[in-house]
């Protein structure tokens, strides 16, 4: 059994485990939490502001320690994401079509910047450019986007090297590049394979 370190009028005794040592003293966990999560709760607007002015000037630093967290408890959060999608999952659906009913251009930005660092003009620009059509089949897109809603936007077809922008192609081009992995002998290959069967 555990030595008692502490004891505390509203927890009683407490082991080493249940206490927090800041230097000059021992705390009770379970007191400091409440007091710590009170105090936040009075002043979230101040703890809010100053923790993203942290985050602002010290981007490389934050960054570097999200990173380093994620990576730490990858699959306890792999893990936990997925308990909590299927215990949710209904919820989650519904929250997620009413984002997109709000805003349904506000994840394509998102997206857009994230994956490709482009802008939305920067798609629009190229669209325009291709007519609204697929750079490969000269067709418009027809199947419609996940949430069976609306005709899919034109997919971003990028050099995976690079990750230089090519085009924009409808689905079926997209997925048939990929499906060669943008190989150019491969596909030499399927066309000298269709023209050579194209009378059978």
């Amino acid at each position: 059994m555990s030595d008692i370190i502490k004891v505390c009028k509203v927890h009683g005794e407490l082991t080493l485990e249940q206490t927090y040592n800041f230097g000059k003293g021992v705390l009770c966990k379970p007191c400091h939490s409440a007091r710590t999560k009170k105090w936040a709760s009075n002043n979230k607007e101040y703890c809010t502001n100053k923790s993203l002015q942290w985050q602002k000037d010290n981007k490389e630093r934050y960054s570097e320690i999200k990173t380093k967290s994620w990576y730490k408890h990858h699959e306890q959060n792999l893990t936990k994401g997925h308990v909590n999608y299927q215990e949710n999952k209904e919820k989650l659906i519904e929250r997620s079509l009413e984002r997109y009913h709000t805003n349904p251009t506000a994840a394509s930005h998102r997206r857009l910047k994230r994956l490709f660092g482009m802008t939305q003009d920067e798609y629009d620009t190229i669209e325009r450019e291709q007519n609204y059509k697929c750079a490969i089949c000269l067709n418009p897109e027809t199947i419609k986007d996940n949430k069976q809603i609306n005709i899919r936007k034109l997919a971003v077809d990028h050099c995976h090297d690079s990750n230089k922008v090519r085009g924009l192609l409808c689905f079926k081009c997209n997925i048939g590049l990929g499906k060669f992995n943008d190989s150019i002998e491969e596909l030499n290959n399927a066309i000298s394979y269709l023209i050579k069967h194209q009378d059978v």
